[in-house]
């Protein structure tokens, strides 16, 4: 039987982030009480959200910071053996995790991801929901030594629109993160967080590296392709990252192509329509 706790009681937690969202979640958390022993950070700390993260942490001088490198296991090991450990918390945190250390968690380790698991695992979530036609959400679930593959404690859907790109989708899954994050923290505090397995049959993973396949990214015959899929590629490769946008070769010339989309009032386009 699992252990409960009172609430009220601070967590015992290892927490690994990144991004805008991880330093918002770390703040939210250390603001109910709730501080991290230990941090881990990216390799790289050039995102703003990182740096946020750390400044977080210079703010307490209890919480300890550990970085990606080849004493990170030991480093993980210790600290868990000296102070017992109900959670490894990761929030958008880009590099892989050892998965020793999550025998040694007296409840588990925890992700957060962008997508509406068991659909795509991994990387460029929204670009997928929009190119597969596969539902969007964010889901809490335990990690395990396959990537997103664990158990969902809850999750929630994100509507797709005809009028998203992959970013415009991606702000409104990370508003749902939050949200989700913080109606499900009572679950975690009760050390007794519910667990489904995630269906299998309906599972879709992604590389990082899929998105930039020329069967996505590149188009230079538009005679095979009709309106439909190119306004989906289009949309799918609107991201953040300019160099992720679609490339299109057309009269000789090659292209990066972006799409900024807003709706338009059916009743001013026929006003339009009819006096042009």
């Amino acid at each position: 039987m699992k252990a409960t706790q009172d609430r009220s009681s601070p967590l015992n937690y290892v927490f690994a982030g990144n991004r805008k969202l991880g330093a918002d979640i770390l703040q939210w958390m250390i603001s109910k009480g709730h501080s991290p022993g230990l941090v881990v950070l990216p390799k790289d700390d050039s995102d703003p959200g990182a740096r946020a993260i750390e400044s977080l942490c210079l703010t307490d001088n209890a919480i300890k910071v550990a970085r990606p490198g080849p004493r990170l296991q030991d480093e993980l090991l210790a600290h868990v053996t000296e102070y017992p450990t109900d959670y490894l918390l990761s929030i958008h945190y880009p590099c892989l995790l050892p998965g020793l250390i999550f025998q040694h968690l007296r409840v588990g380790a925890i992700n957060l991801h962008p997508s509406l698991l068991p659909y795509n695992r991994g990387w460029h979530t929204p670009s997928w929901s929009i190119l597969d036609g596969t539902p969007a959400g964010a889901t809490l679930h335990f990690m395990t030594d396959r990537v997103d593959a664990g158990d969902i404690i809850s999750q929630v859907e994100v509507e797709v629109r005809s009028s998203d790109t992959a970013h415009s989708l991606y702000l409104r899954i990370l508003n749902a993160e939050f949200r989700l994050f913080q109606d499900s923290f009572s679950q975690l505090l009760s050390l007794n967080p519910s667990r489904i397995a995630q269906d299998e049959h309906l599972a879709t993973f992604h590389r990082k590296s899929d998105l930039l396949d020329p069967q996505v990214n590149l188009v230079d015959d538009f005679s095979s392709m009709g309106i439909g899929e190119f306004w989906n590629r289009v949309r799918a490769l609107t991201t953040s990252q300019s160099d992720e946008a679609l490339r299109v070769r057309f009269a000789g010339q090659n292209y990066r192509v972006r799409v900024e989309i807003e709706r338009e009032n059916s009743t001013d386009w026929t006003q339009r329509s009819s006096t042009s």
